[in-house]
């Protein structure tokens, strides 16, 4: 398929429907002149038109007469720019959210998964309310600490708080890579179809080789330029390297609540360099696994349902909506 100087390429198809038809007393209609014996007349169905680019495969049993159109692609810039007034459109959007926040914490010591001496668990869950302009209250719902050794439940050490405290100001900034995106390099890696979305996949590598910050990857939603996923590494940048082997891979996930796009799970896992750790405390973990779940949640809803409650009372399930 031909590509014009600027790349894209619309592709025009138009579908005909072939059938037999009968006249109201169930006889043949007749036959035009000018047509083949044997063929049957052609019911036309309205021309469709599909927008493609030419770097997505198009179905091999679609029969397309190619229509070359001259047009810019979007440049990587034009895409960052974008996700930038997205996001500050989404935050606009956000009057008030009342939410569940589920952490789980795993510390794997002497070994990782099966082949860990023991693990310490801590699950935690909290009612997290925002309303704008400045109100935000954290409600506690259950906090659950023990260890798992030669798989029998056990005590963990009262003296020893593994609570977390995630805020909504942490969670309602502009994405750090948005937010430094002078000291990023962004490069479109694939433009491919998922589910019913064409989605970017954008490589990001902080530009200096000393900086400490991970790379990774987002996805981004072509059409809305709405960010779903982010991927990333630390590789060899990570924070004291004395101490920390790896930190990765680190997932950030969202889903769509109405007209606004909210965080739903985080995965992080940190690989630490035990050996010296080990001199001064044996029970130092060798991985660190986090999940952190969002779930129930309300958004832009007046004030007085379950969860000025303390979010005790049944809060009503999350409302996933389509692209």
């Amino acid at each position: 398929m031909g590509k014009g100087p600027a790349g894209a390429v619309v592709v025009a198809s138009a579908f005909a429907l072939i059938a037999p038809m009968k006249t109201a007393r169930g006889q043949d209609p007749p036959r035009d002149e000018a047509s083949p014996p044997d063929t049957l007349p052609e019911i036309r169905i309205p021309r469709y038109i599909f927008a493609l680019e030419d770097t997505l495969e198009i179905p091999a049993f679609f029969e397309m007469s190619p229509l070359e159109v001259r047009a810019d692609r979007l440049k990587i810039g034009d895409i960052v720019k974008r996700c930038i007034e997205r996001e500050e459109a989404i935050r606009e959007r956000i009057e008030s959210l009342e939410q569940t926040v589920i952490v789980k914490q795993v510390y794997h010591v002497g070994g990782y998964g099966d082949r860990a001496r023991e693990k310490w668990v801590a699950e935690q869950a909290d009612r997290q309310i925002f309303r704008k302009p400045d109100f935000e209250k954290t409600v506690p719902l259950k906090l659950e600490k023990y260890r798992v050794v030669d798989g029998e439940r056990k005590e963990w050490p009262e003296d020893e708080d593994p609570s977390v405290k995630i805020t909504y100001g942490g969670l309602s900034s502009l994405p750090f890579y948005l937010e430094d995106r002078d000291q990023y390099d962004f490069r479109i890696l694939s433009r491919e179809i998922v589910g019913q979305r064409v989605l970017y996949e954008v490589q990001l590598e902080p530009k200096s080789d000393f900086a400490i910050a991970p790379e990774g990857k987002i996805w981004v939603d072509a059409s809305t330029f709405q960010i779903l996923r982010e991927e990333f590494d630390f590789e060899d940048r990570v924070p004291l390297p004395m101490f920390v082997k790896s930190i990765g891979p680190f997932i950030r996930e969202r889903v769509r609540i109405g007209d606004v796009w909210v965080w739903k799970r985080f995965l992080i896992r940190v690989d630490v360099r035990t050996g010296l750790l080990k001199m001064f405390d044996r029970d130092i973990p060798d991985v660190v696994e986090f999940v952190v779940n969002f779930r129930d949640f309300r958004v832009n809803e007046p004030a007085g349902g379950p969860a000025d409650d303390g979010g005790r009372a049944n809060p009503t399930p999350e409302r996933e909506s389509g692209p």
